[in-house]
């Protein structure tokens, strides 16, 4: 009986099917949830494997938006103001949440928490724009009225950016928060202490 026991044990593991590590597969979800409300996606990133899917179903792509800033090149003042949106804005994305479930075994989980955020995600730019248009040309005409005798060309965009920028946050901060249920596909990679979001998936 003891030796079919440790037959069908020495089965079960070599199966992967031994019992999930549910700390350790918690820990890349709470560390990039941690780091999302602290705006910081260059934390995040440490916790998300290489591949990793889903990213859209809770953040905005800001790829594009880095691309642009560097093309357009308006300088280092108008640039930090435009990274400091995007921190301001990641950390909306999530107010508060709860780790629901952890389920799996082996090297996998799946790792579900309940969050409450503004969708960032799903924010339409030229929509927002429309929207504060008439303030922002206010907004400028005063800066313009307030400061006629400046020239420095970066400082003037500097302060255009956090005009601009403060605005475009005070309309996306002023929307009601969401709830949503994300599934957190993890994995174990290079030892069993090493886990990573493979993919993110919000449930419908």
């Amino acid at each position: 009986m003891k030796r079919l026991t440790g037959l069908i044990l020495g089965c079960l593991i070599l199966a992967g099917c031994q019992p999930v590590d549910e700390e350790a597969a918690k820990a890349p979800v709470t560390g990039f949830l941690d780091a999302i409300q602290e705006g910081d996606l260059e934390k995040a990133a440490q916790f998300e494997a290489d591949d990793i899917q889903g990213m859209s179903s809770l953040v905005e792509d800001t790829s594009e938006f880095t691309a642009l800033l560097k093309d357009a090149g308006f300088g280092e003042a108008f640039d930090t103001q435009a990274q400091e949106f995007q921190k301001k804005e990641t950390a909306l994305a999530v107010q508060t949440y709860e780790i629901e479930s952890v389920s799996g075994h082996g090297n996998s989980a799946t790792v579900r928490a309940g969050i409450t955020g503004i969708p960032v995600n799903e924010i339409n730019p030229e929509t927002m724009m429309e929207d504060i248009q008439d303030t922002l040309s206010e907004d400028i005409q005063a800066y313009g009225e307030a400061h006629p005798d400046q020239t420095d060309q970066e400082k003037i965009l500097g302060d255009m950016g956090k005009i601009i920028f403060d605005r475009m946050y005070e309309q996306i901060a002023g929307q009601q928060p969401a709830d949503k249920v994300l599934n957190f596909k993890v994995i174990s990679q290079d030892g069993a202490e090493n886990w990573k979001i493979q993919s993110i998936e919000e449930v419908k």
